[in-house]
């Protein structure tokens, strides 16, 4: 149930983000005189956002499953965004289907490679540090 509870939270944050890529881009992009023009394109874009941010970070409750390996987890992730972000570009046209979408994929995948790996040394590092302290703790407590 726990896992359930972490999925269900990673997912509604991820819808939140979500929601607000699209609306900063196109303020940021042709001002609020384009959204209030084009409200049905902003909508289609935020609930797509949406979907696609929940089950990015939804997704990530695959590294919470204590009996798969950090290779399984990585990969069914990437899997699971990688192909929610082909179906999401396909459905809302963001990249088109040729070579604008072949650089999507492959900054997508340089991307997710850079955090995985950054997030890999964080967590080796904390892995090290705590080491360290059971082996100071078990020097001290057999003295």
């Amino acid at each position: 149930m726990e896992l359930k509870n972490s999925s269900l939270i990673k997912f509604m944050s991820g819808c939140l983000v979500g929601m607000f890529i699209p609306i900063i881009i196109m303020v940021c992009a042709d001002g609020t005189e384009y959204i209030d023009s084009h409200g049905l394109i902003l909508l289609k874009q935020i609930i797509g956002s949406m979907i696609y941010g929940g089950i990015a970070m939804g997704g990530s409750i695959t590294y919470e499953i204590e009996n798969w390996s950090i290779v399984k987890a990585t990969l069914t992730h990437y899997i699971t965004t990688m192909g929610s972000f082909l179906v999401v570009n396909y459905l809302l046209e963001w990249f088109g289907t040729g070579t604008a979408l072949v650089f999507a994929f492959a900054g997508f995948t340089v991307g997710y490679f850079f955090i995985w790996l950054t997030q890999s040394l964080l967590y080796s590092n904390r892995v090290k540090k705590v080491n360290e302290e059971l082996d100071l703790i078990k020097r001290n407590k057999f003295k």
